[in-house]
């Protein structure tokens, strides 16, 4: 159509947004894509219409931007005064109560006026679900859970979720039917990478560790806590695998990849 007339310009950007948050990212190329597009213009003398700029962050919410929005608010609400880098540092932990352990320790050093971590539990639990709609599944999850379920797989998930806003984001997203069990940072004493959580799921599910699979998108945490139990291990994450840390069995950018390494077998 005339719309879509003209020249095009394709590029490829590839941001490792797994240490900075995909929200930080996402806020970052929308800022600097006119320079960005000014720049290619100027450069190669090539006349552009059209533009398109592919890219491996995810440009849809997930559950960090949840994360981000929850604990930015927290820190407002209580004049902490984090900025939206020292935000998404706290939110790469995978354990909350840690995220709140580190926040608030930190709030004291700089200022006067202590916080307590049941203060910040309390604001928690005040603008818990605020940011549900920030919550977003990774592409293709509920398909791989849905084929799993329905050609006999048992399925666990394990995670570091509380028991407050853990059953209604399955619920918003209609997967919590899709799980045999569900352990949550309340079941265990100790996370992960610490395979107790796991181990967990896997006698509830009576399934030996060899007979499992155990899916995660952290190396650090995932990856490690598979692999202690001897179970196959996959690494769902678009960045390169860090040759450095614990090795996945297999690497997918998405569960919809590994959602079709199952149909091909």
């Amino acid at each position: 159509s005339d719309r879509w007339s003209g020249e095009w310009i394709f590029q490829v950007k590839h941001r490792a947004y797994s240490t900075r948050g995909a929200n930080a990212v996402r806020t970052e190329l929308k800022r600097t894509l006119p320079a960005e597009v000014t720049r290619i213009l100027n450069k190669h003398h090539h006349e552009c219409q059209n533009y398109v700029a592919i890219t491996n962050c995810p440009l849809t919410a997930q559950d960090k931007d949840e994360l981000h929005a929850r604990l930015s608010e927290i820190s407002e609400r209580l004049n902490m005064g984090y900025t939206p880098d020292e935000i998404t540092n706290f939110g790469n932990r995978s354990d909350y109560l840690e995220m709140k352990s580190l926040m608030v320790n930190e709030h004291n050093k700089r200022h006067p006026d202590s916080l307590t971590e049941k203060q910040f539990e309390e604001v928690n639990k005040q603008v818990s679900g605020q940011f549900d709609d920030k919550f977003r599944l990774n592409d293709g999850t509920k398909e791989l859970l849905q084929y799993l379920r329905d050609n006999g797989y048992k399925t666990g998930l394990v995670t570091t979720r509380g028991a407050n806003s853990l059953p209604r984001l399955l619920k918003m997203h209609e997967i919590a039917e899709l799980f045999d069990v569900v352990v949550n940072r309340s079941d265990c004493k100790e996370k992960k990478p610490h395979p107790q959580p796991i181990i967990l799921a896997l006698e509830k599910l009576e399934i030996s560790p060899e007979r499992a699979m155990y899916v995660g998108d952290k190396q650090v945490d995932d990856i490690i806590s598979g692999n202690s139990v001897r179970m196959r291990t996959v690494l769902v994450n678009p960045d390169p695998v860090d040759r450095y840390c614990a090795q996945p069995d297999y690497h997918f950018a998405t569960p919809k990849e590994l959602l079709s390494l199952f149909q091909r077998r």
